[in-house]
């Protein structure tokens, strides 16, 4: 999920900032800081895409994805608890992410 939020978070900006933040920022901060405001935002949701893809391609190196795709052609069952204890402990080390 985190993956999926850096890499969209470009697509979301573009919307906000011309829906949202360009007339109140402009408006309120003023020409010049408003127009660096502007500019920043972008930069920085490009910044979290890149780190986004990087951390996404990192993270799937460490996963085998083509024996978890020829496991399902060879109709072998899925362990639900090991999923759901999987499941668990990303909750887990997130809440605890979250917290520090």
């Amino acid at each position: 999920m985190l993956v999926y939020n850096l890499v969209t978070s470009p697509l979301a900006v573009v919307l906000f900032l011309y829906r949202y933040y360009l007339p109140v920022v402009i408006a309120s901060l003023g020409l010049y800081i408003g127009g660096l405001y502007v500019l920043f935002s972008p930069i920085s949701s490009l910044v979290s895409l890149i780190i986004g893809i990087v951390y996404g391609r990192a993270k799937l190196k460490n996963i085998n994805v083509e024996e978890m795709i020829f496991r399902k052609e060879r109709g072998e069952k899925v362990n639900v608890r090991k999923s759901v204890k999987t499941a668990a402990s990303f909750t887990k080390k997130g809440v605890e992410w979250l917290r520090a």
